[in-house]
């Protein structure tokens, strides 16, 4: 990658990240130096940049915000991504972060904290290639973050997907990543 520009400002100038599959990267720096928008560069959200980005067809993404679709349920959203999945696998899934016979809720019925954790069992439940994490524990309670923490590291231990993480928490980053880059 190259550079970014929002109007007359540039973000990423001259940034470069790679990522070798299994390895985990943090991407840190200061609010609005442009964390998000490399992840939505990478996951090919954002076309609008100088430069280019290579990614795997295989990605999950949790994004700052949840992002569920509201008018079905958490299980649904996962089956969304991962039909594949038997209603087993999609609980397994939900388990996994904490959720366990939470599938039925529609994400109006969730915590915050609850439907972020949706949305890390639905980025893992595409069995992803590469796994594009932004703030993706920030509204947790510890014991839930470290239970979805724990999720996220048996998934990469097991699979070896390319991991970048952006998050302000060094809790987060602890046991999870291999290397920190910061953006300038």
């Amino acid at each position: 990658m190259a550079e970014k520009r929002f109007g007359q400002r540039v973000v990423l100038a001259g940034f470069r990240l790679d990522v070798a599959p299994g390895e985990a990267v943090a991407v840190t720096g200061p609010s609005g130096c442009g964390k998000s928008t490399l992840l939505r560069i990478l996951a090919g959200l954002d076309h609008a940049f100088t430069g280019w980005a290579e990614r795997p067809e295989r990605l999950g993404m949790v994004f700052q915000e949840p992002r569920l679709l509201p008018w079905m349920s958490a299980s649904a959203n996962i089956a969304l991504v991962a039909p594949f999945l038997s209603p087993a696998g999609i609980e397994a899934a939900l388990a996994a972060v904490g959720l366990a016979g939470e599938g039925h809720k529609l994400p109006g019925r969730l915590s915050l904290g609850m439907a972020r954790r949706v949305a890390v069992a639905r980025a893992l439940a595409v069995r992803p290639a590469a796994l594009l994490l932004d703030e993706p524990f920030v509204s947790l309670d510890e014991d839930s973050a470290r239970a979805t923490r724990a999720a996220v590291m048996a998934y990469c231990a097991e699979h070896r997907p390319a991991l970048v993480m952006v998050s302000h928490n060094p809790a987060d980053l602890d046991g999870l990543v291999q290397r920190v880059v910061p953006i300038p």
